[in-house]
């Protein structure tokens, strides 16, 4: 009832006035949680060099992610888990090795790290930023896979039906590669809405961003699926295109050690949809879990 002779003051706001309006206003009052809430901790990563404070400053860092890794190790002669010889960089995630850093060569100037890409998108920011604040270099060359049938080629490229799908390659910072100088050399571009994810995306996304002190250029290179259609001149074509050092490494040990360097069927690794991974024999590479082995989303 209004009380003429209660002092004018303005009437309280229509929404505390109403019970079902009241949450809108962050008036409500809401019953605490009857369960804990359960905090995931951080994974916690490592990069262990052989020669830990001391700085080497490498022509060329090649980053192979996931089967581009082991790919890469067996065209290079390079020693694959288990071998010690060469290797001076390791990369763990807990206690679960996930990559590893071999010298590529009888010199110091090439560094090629094969990366596991069975870690969960928190480890994957974390490593890629710990590679890059430890190891040094003049060039990045970061080199993943992609389905050829799940590519969205640009309205303006020419039909790939009849061809074998070509290396697709990406200038991140550097000097840039035209479409003509792609095409000559084999190979063509990036188009969107075809993008990076896993450590490709990471390891981009670190060399482009401002906040960040990126030294040396990037390039990213998208090997076609299945690996063992690739030809090794297409392989050396792609890497001379990024103007990468490993083109005479990789050269020698494919005329020295043909038969070892080959990858055949059998050491393709089977997929079955984009951006699930790496499945050989049925099952999970590691533990089960599901291997983000395309390193590229709707490729």
């Amino acid at each position: 009832m209004l009380d003429p002779l209660s002092p004018l003051s303005v009437p309280p706001p229509r929404y505390l006035l109403e019970s079902d309006s009241s949450d809108e206003e962050g008036q409500g009052v809401y019953p605490s949680g009857s369960r804990p809430r359960i905090v995931v901790p951080s994974p916690v990563v490592r990069v262990h060099t052989a020669q830990p404070g001391s700085e080497t400053l490498y022509d060329e860092v090649i980053v192979g992610v996931g089967q581009a890794g082991r790919y890469l190790l067996k065209k290079a002669g390079v020693k694959a888990k288990g071998g010690r010889e060469g290797l001076v960089v390791e990369l763990d995630e807990d206690r679960r090795r996930i990559g590893e850093g071999y010298v590529m060569g009888a010199g110091e100037g090439v560094l090629l790290i094969s990366l596991d890409e069975t870690v969960g998108h928190e480890s994957t920011w974390k490593i890629t930023e710990e590679i890059c604040r430890i190891i040094k270099a003049k060039s990045w060359t970061v080199i993943s896979t992609y389905v050829p049938s799940m590519y969205i080629p640009s309205p303006t490229s020419p039909s790939l039906l009849d061809e074998a799908a070509p290396v697709r390659c990406l200038r991140v910072s550097g000097h840039s590669v035209s479409v003509e100088q792609l095409a000559k050399a084999g190979l063509a571009g990036f188009d969107s809405p075809n993008y990076f994810t896993g450590f490709t995306g990471a390891f981009a996304t670190l060399a482009s961003h401002p906040a960040h002190t990126f030294t040396g250029s990037m390039a990213l290179l998208s090997l076609p699926l299945p690996l063992s259609s690739l030809s090794d001149p297409s392989l050396l074509s792609a890497l001379f295109m990024v103007s990468s050092p490993a083109v005479q490494v990789i050269k020698e040990h494919l005329q020295q050690h043909p038969a070892a360097a080959v990858w055949s069927e059998t050491n393709d690794e089977a997929f079955y949809g984009p951006g699930m991974g790496g499945m050989k024999n049925g099952k999970a590479r590691t533990g089960g879990a599901i291997s983000e082995d395309v390193g590229t989303m709707y490729m």
